[in-house]
């Protein structure tokens, strides 16, 4: 009796510890991202995202500024600048909200990997990689739609996870929750599909699987249906934009160049000085390899872990062979695979426990050692327009949203009067 209240102790205060680590780790995330949110004017995609969001909603659909953009992010961010404003804090406090929020699922998905102790272990590692990584910093930083999009993927997968677990006594509301996780990605942006598509392969094979083939073949089928009818509405839209799209500034590199452009973003930040380059490059790739050998001989849930492999190397991959017939390239545009990438990088790096306990931990200090000088770059070095374009961007929105929400022929007036000139020429976003 003694024995087991003493391991029922044991078991609570390590799930405290865990959740006091959790609260920090989560309030040290928000803390980063507000950290000189509004130190950088508006630059060229902040403002037409902004310039879209603060018209009535029921011209947002229609804008031809949303470009290849579905309109979801733009509903959202239209809810949310009726509440905070417009200002550069106030719409950038959105992403920052979202990025928060996507590395707690990236803990929880990491969680998900092993049973107990490594679970927790997992999780916690991977919420310090996604609350440093420079990359993410630099997205939760601008009025985009990256950061909300990794919340809606990383939802969708913990509830279909949830959907297919043999301990789970009903499993409809799972699958509804992802249906309609899925068609608000897809309805964000559309580089999403490819996601969707490794994950369709995935819940195949799990459905041919095992005596109850028919049933889940059939869950599968109706899942698709429901996901397909909430996306139908925005059909129109997305073939129109697809169609036509084409961004003559984004140049299609080689399959080396893509990959290294990618693990230089994703792991070390698009700001990263060269003086931690030849540390960091290894370091990223030594360390979760090694971990990851290491986390193979422990116990682990193999369900789980093949949707999180699948998930980056199935939209990598199809990724690229798009790119070489439309010669749309940037990181950001598949940035959705981060949150497996933190959640596999957190799990991996338990495997080291295996030679010296606190070695995780040791390894995770030095990924944020080298993470801290991108850190600095992007919130005091990294410059997006200059300060003579950014003024004449933040006017055109300023009279833009007093002809909007005012209806004064002033504002339109003055605002034909913004030149364009000034650099408030299209690009990607």
């Amino acid at each position: 009796m003694r024995a087991q209240s003493n391991e029922m102790a044991r078991v609570l205060t390590s799930k405290k510890i865990e959740w006091v680590a959790l609260l920090l780790l989560l309030l040290a995330s928000w803390a980063l991202r507000l950290q000189l949110l509004a130190a950088q004017d508006i630059w060229w995609d902040e403002a037409r995202n902004i310039e879209v969001a603060i018209r009535p909603l029921s011209q947002i659909a229609g804008a031809p500024e949303l470009d290849i953009h579905p309109p979801l992010y733009f509903y959202s961010l239209h809810l949310w600048t009726r509440l905070m404003g417009s200002s550069a804090f106030a719409s950038r406090l959105f992403s920052a909200w979202c990025g928060v929020l996507a590395a707690a699922l990236g803990y929880r998905l990491a969680r998900s990997l092993a049973p107990s102790r490594p679970g927790r272990w997992a999780g916690l590692l991977a919420l310090v990689l996604a609350a440093v990584s420079p990359y993410a910093l630099a997205e939760a930083q601008e009025t985009r739609m990256y950061t909300f999009s990794w919340v809606l993927l990383s939802a969708a997968a913990l509830a279909v996870l949830r959907a297919t677990c043999p301990a789970t006594r009903r499993a409809w509301p799972w699958w509804l929750a992802f249906a309609l996780f899925a068609a608000a990605s897809l309805l964000t942006h559309y580089s999403t599909v490819l996601i969707l598509a490794a994950w369709g392969l995935w819940l195949l094979a799990w459905a041919l699987r095992g005596p109850e083939r028919t049933v889940r073949l059939r869950t599968l089928a109706l899942v698709g249906l429901a996901t397909f009818g909430l996306c139908l509405p925005a059909l129109p839209i997305a073939l129109r934009q697809i169609a036509v799209y084409h961004n003559p500034n984004l140049n299609l590199p080689d399959l080396p160049s893509y990959l290294a452009r990618l693990y230089h973003a994703f792991a070390l930040g698009e700001h990263a000085p060269a003086s931690t380059l030849s540390v960091g490059r290894w370091l990223w790739l030594l360390v979760p390899l090694g971990g990851a050998v290491l986390a193979l001989r422990e116990p682990r849930k193999r369900h789980t872990l093949a949707l999180l492999a699948l998930w980056p190397f199935g939209g990598l991959a199809p990724y690229y062979v798009i790119l070489t017939r439309r010669s749309a390239f940037n990181p950001r545009y598949i940035s959705f695979v981060l949150p497996a990438v933190w959640a596999l990088a957190g799990w991996a790096l338990t495997g080291w426990r295996r030679l010296f306990r606190p070695l995780p931990w040791i390894l995770a200090a030095g990924l944020v050692a080298v993470a801290i000088p991108s850190l600095r770059a992007d919130l005091t070095e990294a410059t997006r327009d200059a300060p003579e374009r950014a003024r004449p961007i933040t006017r055109h929105l300023e009279l833009l949203e007093l002809s909007v929400l005012t209806g004064l022929p002033e504002g339109d007036r003055e605002l034909a009067r913004v030149p364009d000139e000034q650099g408030l020429g299209g690009g990607p976003h």
